[in-house]
């Protein structure tokens, strides 16, 4: 039942996932400021960072898809290089990681400093990710808006009419958004 909710709204839930990993994370780092709950703490931050990988993995798909441009729908192609980027992009992170802890030191204040510094970076580079990816259909709340914007304008030009609305005005909001002037009139009731 919630699968296809991943699919209609994966923008949405990729970037939900990314705030429960982030969750994750933050309960990771509970754990080094109070060691006397760390098993604990490090279950509760494994078990947000498992439904955070699995729920971004679950829109990766729909998000490959949108790289599709029509002349070469090799989806094992865009998969296999997406997979690759994200492995060299989690080797690079670890490499960075051991080098900043070395910068860092021990020091809780520091560690919480640079973890929240980090996570906010990650967030804001992840949520301009998501925009930039653009998709070729309508989702179920996109089509709405568009649908009652849509109904608005004709309301609205139904109402400057004194009730009345051309078909001219319907096509002409539909295919432009602005109206044009009227040719044949219908009583809107």
């Amino acid at each position: 039942k919630m699968g296809r909710r991943f699919d209609s709204d994966a923008k949405r839930w990729r970037f939900r996932a990314s705030l429960v990993y982030a969750l994750g994370n933050y309960l990771e780092t509970v754990t080094y400021v109070n060691p006397s709950l760390f098993l604990l703490w490090a279950a509760a931050a494994n078990s947000c960072k498992q439904v955070a990988m699995l729920t971004s993995s679950a829109t990766r798909s729909a998000l490959y898809n949108s790289f599709r441009d029509g002349k070469r729908e090799n989806i094992a192609d865009i998969t296999a290089k997406g997979e690759a980027q994200i492995a060299v992009v989690d080797l690079i992170g670890i490499s960075f990681g051991v080098s900043l802890s070395k910068a860092v030191g021990t020091s809780v204040r520091n560690v919480l400093t640079t973890y929240v510094i980090l996570q906010v970076l990650e967030i804001f580079f992840l949520f301009r990710e998501i925009r930039s990816v653009h998709f070729q259909v309508m989702n179920f709340e996109r089509m709405a808006q568009v649908v009652d914007s849509f109904c608005d304008e004709i309301l609205a030009k139904e109402e400057d009419d004194g009730g009345y609305i051309t078909n001219a005005t319907i096509a002409a909001i539909s295919l432009n958004g602005s109206p044009t002037t009227p040719k044949t009139a219908t009583k809107m009731s």
